[in-house]
């Protein structure tokens, strides 16, 4: 592999472990705001979210399955970033 393939790589992995940070301190950022929503139950919340046939504990479901399927998303660019490095070392070994 050249140099300017290898350069761009590394570039890639490196962007690619500042998103993976990012969207984990976001996660964690907004799970402490719901935590937070969840725990002191304002009523404009309810209202906000569609009025007066949803419950709070729908709420909390609705949530709960949100935050299930970001961290599985989260974990899949984990795993792609992983691969992604060990690639690349693989590659400059080699080269």
């Amino acid at each position: 592999m050249d140099e300017q393939a290898m350069k761009r790589l590394r570039a890639a992995v490196a962007a690619a472990w500042w998103t993976v940070l990012i969207f984990a301190i976001y996660l964690t950022v907004v799970w402490c705001g719901v935590l937070y929503v969840l725990r002191t139950r304002p009523d404009w919340v309810l209202a906000l979210w569609g009025g007066e046939p949803l419950t709070w504990g729908q709420m909390q479901i609705f949530i709960l399955w949100t935050f299930t399927v970001l961290k599985l998303v989260l974990a899949v660019g984990l795993l792609i970033t992983v691969w992604l490095t060990l690639y690349s070392r693989r590659l400059a070994r080699q080269g």
